[in-house]
């Protein structure tokens, strides 16, 4: 019957692929600069302030990446197991957004959906339709939850805004690609950027709110960098308050966004940075980047606490910055001597004090079955004090069960 079931949702899935990949859209048709002509340009200025004194710099030469231990690294575990209804199926965490104990996940890769929760793993309901139709949105890229509002940007520049209750609220049109956003106390939106034609200059962020494009930042000067996704948009609103962290694309440096202010907060010292000459060429830069150290395409998440980076200097390495004594440490990767595998990557999103990070529950499922199939009953007794946390999520875990976030702090 179960796997009746997982063959009957993969098929789903399959249909829904297909479906998905014949529609263009219409919004796609059109260029950027032709969106852009619709919306009222005023060119504000922002200062960025560059003081050298108010700069944390990390001093990526120094740095000697080692692999982290899982048990010794997260600590303080807890656990969210989304429970959704049967035949609602998450298959990859891709944002997680909490607001007033309510979590938004978005899943744009399996399901293309956007589903809302209760901070505790408790399922309220699929944010709006799947679909082409004036209130449905198309895989979702970007979710942002605010002041009681679900904000969705699908892959044809669209925006669609639902209450908590599902109402649809209004619709409207990006004038470019929008990967990442945030969304000010006042309504206005900061969206990267950098997918401009080539007869206009690109930007890696723009702030619009309703039809004014109010300010566009960190001109795209590489002509290199312009067929490059733009960077990640990253906040936690209990650190940051009404800004958010940014970088612009292939970077070594992270600004502090506010509505009119910006701030370099984050400086990566190398001897080894992207050089203008492989920056200003596209294919260039896409063959050779690994060899030269930036700031990897990657949220940077920040506690109260912590600052975790993730930079390319020959691998990805991700750095985990203590706020308070400036005590740095690198890691080349993780051991999960906890949940066999569960654990396959460091956090992606940062809520108050605490670093979330969804489990490989397939691992996970893997594992249980071959332990379903030890005889030794003192080898198995060994196995679970050995490791409690995971035999008891394996207990609920099946071939098609949802994301597990772990909830943790950073040692």
């Amino acid at each position: 019957m179960k796997r009746n079931r997982f063959e009957r949702i993969t098929l789903f899935l399959i249909i829904s692929f297909t479906v998905y990949g014949c529609f263009s859209g219409e919004q796609n048709h059109i260029s950027s600069v032709d969106r852009l002509s619709n919306y009222e340009i005023t060119e504000n200025k922002i200062s960025v302030n560059t003081d050298h004194s108010l700069v944390t710099e990390i001093d990526s030469d120094t740095l000697n990446p080692e692999f982290a231990l899982a048990s010794e690294s997260f600590i303080n575990r807890e656990y969210i197991e989304l429970k959704t209804p049967e035949g609602i199926i998450i298959g990859e965490i891709s944002k997680i957004q909490i607001e007033d104990e309510y979590m938004v996940i978005m899943d744009s890769k399996i399901s293309k959906k956007v589903y809302l929760f209760k901070e505790n793993g408790e399922f309220v309901h699929q944010v709006g339709i799947s679909g082409s139709g004036p209130e449905e949105y198309l895989e979702p890229r970007d979710v942002n939850l605010k002041q009681g509002q679900i904000h969705i940007t699908d892959r044809t520049f669209t925006v669609n805004v639902y209450d908590l209750n599902n109402t649809h609220l209004k619709r409207s049109y990006l004038p470019f690609f929008g990967r990442s956003s945030f969304i000010f106390d006042d309504g206005t939106t900061a969206y990267s950027n950098n997918k401009i034609e080539e007869s206009e200059t690109g930007y890696h962020l723009m702030m619009i709110k309703g039809k004014t494009l109010s300010n566009r930042l960190f001109p795209g000067t590489f002509k290199g960098l312009i067929k490059y996704t733009p960077s990640v948009i990253s906040s936690n609103p209990e650190v940051h308050g009404d800004s958010f962290l940014y970088y612009p694309s292939h970077s070594n440096e992270i600004y502090s966004v506010h509505k009119d202010s910006i701030a370099l907060k984050y400086r990566i010292v190398s001897s080894n940075p992207i050089p203008a000459e492989i920056l200003g060429s596209f294919d260039r830069l896409s063959n050779e980047k690994y060899n030269y150290t930036w700031i990897f395409d990657w949220p940077v998440l920040e506690t109260q606490d912590k600052t975790q980076i993730r930079i390319s200097r020959g691998g990805v390495v991700t750095i985990f910055l203590d706020k308070y004594n400036q005590q740095v440490k690198a890691f080349a990767g993780i051991k999960d001597d906890l949940l066999y595998g569960g654990i396959m990557d460091f956090p992606l999103y940062t809520y108050g004090n605490k670093f979330y990070t969804p489990l490989h529950v397939e691992q996970m499922y893997s594992m249980k079955m071959k332990i379903k199939h030890i005889q030794d009953k003192e080898l198995l007794a060994e196995l679970r004090e050995e490791r409690p946390e995971v035999f008891r999520l394996m207990e609920n875990i099946d071939e098609i069960s949802n994301p597990i976030i772990m909830k943790c702090d950073i040692n």
